[in-house]
Parts: C-alpha cells; sequence; structure tokens
C-alpha cells in the first residue's frame, strides 16, 4: 500500500482560498469629457483647442482619403494608404485624449486664477509661460502693458540719471534711427553717458524680461517737461500686480 506525503495531503483537505479581487478602477476620461473637472469657464476655454485640433485632423484624414479612392496608379496606392493609415491614428488618438491636450497658456491662466482665489501671491511667472515671457518686444509694440524680449530694439544711453534709472534712445533695430527715448529702471553700473548698448536685451540679466510699466514725465536741459515710457526689467518671481 503506497502512501502520499503528508504535506500533499494537506493541501488536498483545505478549501481553496481565492485571492482578492483588485480594486475597480474608475475608467479614465477621455474625449471632451477629460475636461468636465475644470470649472466654466475654464472647461470651455480648454476644450475649444481640443476641439479645433479634432476638427484640423479629421479634415487631414478626409483629404488624404480622397487621394487615396483618386489614385489610380497601382504603385502609388500603398504610400497613399500608409498616409491615410497615418492621420486615421492621429485622428483617434486625438479623440481618446487621454492624458487630455491642454493649451498651455489657457493652463497657466487657470493655474493663477485658482491660486488668487485661494489666497496666493500672484507672479509673472504663475501667469505667463515662459515663451510668452520671451517674445519679442518690439518698437512697433512699444506701449504701457507690453513685455517681452527687447531683442529687436537698438538702444543707446542718451543720459544716466542715477544708479537704477537712465534715459535711453531705441529704434529698430532692422533698419531706422533711434529716435525715442525711453526711461529704462536698470543698473546703471558702467554705463555711461553715449554708451552704445545694442540689442537693449543686453542689459537685462539671465531669465529676465522687460515690462513697459507707465510713463513718467521728466524736464530737459531747456527746462522743458517730456513724458516718456518707463521699461522695466522683471523676473518671473517679481508679483504680477506690482505695476498696479
Amino acid at each position: 500500500m503506497r502512501f502520499l506525503p503528508a504535506v500533499l495531503v494537506l493541501s488536498l483537505a483545505l478549501p481553496a482560498i481565492a485571492a482578492d479581487p483588485p480594486e475597480a478602477q474608475p475608467p479614465a476620461k477621455g474625449g471632451a469629457a477629460a475636461y468636465d473637472a475644470y470649472p466654466e469657464p475654464w472647461r470651455t476655454q480648454l476644450l475649444r483647442p481640443w476641439e479645433r485640433l479634432v476638427m484640423l485632423a479629421r479634415k487631414d484624414l478626409e483629404k488624404k482619403q480622397d487621394a487615396l479612392r483618386q489614385t489610380i496608379a497601382m504603385d502609388q496606392r500603398p504610400r497613399r494608404a500608409k498616409l491615410v493609415k497615418e492621420a486615421q491614428e492621429r485622428l483617434d488618438t486625438l479623440l481618446a485624449n487621454s492624458p487630455p491636450y491642454l493649451e498651455p497658456s489657457i493652463l497657466k491662466a487657470y493655474e493663477a486664477d485658482t491660486k488668487v482665489k485661494s489666497g496666493g501671491v500672484l507672479t509673472w511667472g504663475d501667469r505667463f509661460t515662459r515663451p510668452q515671457l520671451d517674445q519679442p518686444l518690439t518698437m512697433a509694440g512699444l506701449k504701457e502693458g507690453a513685455f517681452g524680449d527687447p531683442r529687436d530694439i537698438d538702444a543707446k544711453v542718451f543720459q544716466v540719471l542715477d544708479g537704477n534709472r537712465m534715459l535711453v534712445s531705441v529704434g529698430d533695430r532692422r533698419g531706422g534711427e533711434r529716435n525715442t527715448l525711453v526711461m529704462v529702471k536698470a543698473t546703471t553700473k558702467g554705463i555711461t553717458d553715449g554708451k552704445y548698448i545694442g540689442p537693449l536685451h543686453e542689459l537685462l540679466q539671465p531669465l529676465q524680461f522687460a515690462h513697459v510699466s507707465g510713463t513718467t514725465t521728466y524736464t530737459t536741459a531747456v527746462g522743458a517737461s517730456r513724458t516718456v515710457f518707463v521699461i522695466e526689467f522683471l523676473d518671473p518671481d517679481t508679483p504680477y500686480n506690482a505695476e498696479k
């Protein structure tokens, strides 16, 4: 008579123990529903750029499908069919929208709004993306409230006023004369009257950008009053409402 090992006998005697079922995970929202977590008006503002991308992807797919249907030459059809397949995959990815497409500038504005409502101090870096802060500030766009990188503005110091202010003659670097006077608020260490700066960008410190914060009036050498724009150099951590 043969005997089964004790361990085997014990295992046969015990009932099977079922493993705990995995916790059910809520399905990730895709498509337009991906924006439901955002309150209005931010939901609509975030939704619209995605809808536009979907519309453009549909048109691109239709265009490539039409091209395939009209292709008679058999040697051209595989290439056209591949383009249709790739366009369909792009559209499917957009429709799935997971993770959702979030327009950076709109998302930044939403996050800034949320921070303000929660009592936080809003900074320029909270309100604008780095590409927005680095957009060109040009002579054509020189107006109160404008900001950006003044790399296209040619500059020459007209008069140093004190350690942190100077009058600067500016003009378009692409051509034209430096016939506009502005007051620049920046350190004047090592700068003298008449010094040619080149691009006004040269006065910026790393990460800084230029902001036309307002206007000021100064008295000329002959006693006349003159109003000019004030340009300040800020960094992303500067409070956004500091100019108000």
